[in-house]
């Protein structure tokens, strides 16, 4: 059981992941100023740990609408959308992407996830989600 008090003792930016947290309902975003993505606890919402790449099963996709809506009125960047799963892998080079479908978010563009080749298909669920490199990949998209 992850104590948040122990959690928050730590600094964010020396947070380690932890064999513990496989499994563990996340929710990621890309972090603009560490230049990762950024995991939280997603009962308890503080950042878990920060990473290159991370692999999740189960996958919801969230998009809060204020926070896009002040994205679209400030012209300021700010975190309001996840991408929210049960942490399978960090490893993320193993994976082939031509065989996986690449999702789109921009808040100046879209209101949700969309899939990259067509931003008519928004994308609320999947399977399976890939997150490297600023990108997100999927499959078994819903």
């Amino acid at each position: 059981m992850l104590d948040k008090e122990k959690i928050k003792a730590v600094k964010p930016s020396e947070r380690q992941f932890k064999a513990e947290y496989y499994g563990r309902r996340v929710k990621v975003y890309f972090n603009l100023h560490t230049f990762k993505f950024s995991v939280k606890d997603a009962k308890l919402n503080i950042v878990l740990f920060h990473c290159n790449g991370i692999v999740l099963n189960n996958v919801t996709y969230q998009v809060g609408k204020a926070g896009r809506d002040r994205v679209r009125q400030e012209g300021v960047k700010n975190v309001h959308a996840y991408v929210c799963g049960e942490i399978d892998s960090l490893n993320t080079r193993c994976f082939n992407f031509d065989n996986f479908t690449q999702l789109y978010y921009r808040p100046e563009d879209v209101d949700n996830f969309v899939l990259k080749n067509d931003w008519s298909v928004n994308v609320w669920k999947s399977d399976f989600a890939v997150m490297d490199s600023k990108k997100v990949f999927i499959e078994g998209a819903k």
